[in-house]
């Protein structure tokens, strides 16, 4: 069976289309990033996003 390909890779810039809330901390529409880790094949990301937020 052929390997799957995440639709990103590590180190790719990112910008949020819809604000996210995970673990209480809000994330707006817009926000910029870069991944830092795919996992389980592209099902998760870690995104590492470059302005800070308030919790």
């Amino acid at each position: 069976m052929p390997e799957a390909n995440p639709p990103f890779t590590e180190f790719t810039d990112v910008t949020l289309r819809r604000p996210v809330e995970v673990q209480g901390i809000s994330m707006p529409a817009g926000a910029h990033g870069v991944i830092m880790g795919v996992y389980a094949d592209g099902q998760a990301y870690e995104v590492e996003f470059h302005t800070p937020t308030s919790c």
